[in-house]
């Protein structure tokens, strides 16, 4: 038994190492190139590529990838948000990378973002990225850090906007208020 834990670990490793995400770390309100990158380490051709996208990322645009054709499915009620990438190859001792632009929700909590991956490939079996980190096969994840924050400048001419807009509100209605009087 003392020996069978090792081995385990041995034998999952490549299966995990075969999809990452970068970049490791992001902030709420950031605009971030997300890229996953895919490697083969079989005899078999990967042939499609789909990631979930947490709905606190909001997807700008999907790089280009020549040879690959691109589909997004936005969120429903059971389906996270999604872009599947199909048509290409990726052989055996190859990776491809997989990119989109997104912005982090401003009021993202400071957690860690899974990017749950499906590969499928030319003989049409399927590998699953989807369980928690340390286990086998486990999505790639993001870490958010940091929190979005306006600085005591930024906060007095913001109170200031917003006494000068009250200031003019009354002004308006003491306005119209003479005028309905005549």
């Amino acid at each position: 038994m003392r020996y069978a834990m090792p081995l385990i670990a041995m034998l999952a490793t490549p299966a995990v190492a075969q999809v990452g995400i970068s970049p490791h770390i992001t902030t709420p309100a950031a605009w971030e190139r997300f890229a996953v990158r895919v490697i083969n380490q079989t005899d078999t051709a990967t042939v499609a590529v789909r990631v979930e996208v947490p709905e606190v990322i909001m997807i700008l645009g999907v790089e280009d990838k020549a040879g690959w054709k691109i589909q997004r499915s936005t969120a429903s009620d059971t389906v996270r948000q999604a872009i599947a990438w199909t048509g290409g190859s990726i052989t055996k001792g190859q990776y491809g990378e997989f990119a989109f632009l997104g912005r982090l929700d401003a009021n993202a909590k400071k957690d860690d973002l899974a990017f749950p991956v499906r590969i499928q490939r030319a003989n049409g079996s399927v590998v699953e990225w989807r369980k928690r980190p340390g286990e086998p096969y486990a999505a790639p994840r993001v870490e958010i850090e940091g929190t979005v924050s306006i600085s005591s400048t930024g906060q007095v001419a913001m109170a200031g906007a917003g006494i000068g807009l009250a200031i003019i509100a009354i002004i308006v209605a003491v306005a119209l208020g003479v005028r309905s009087k005549k």
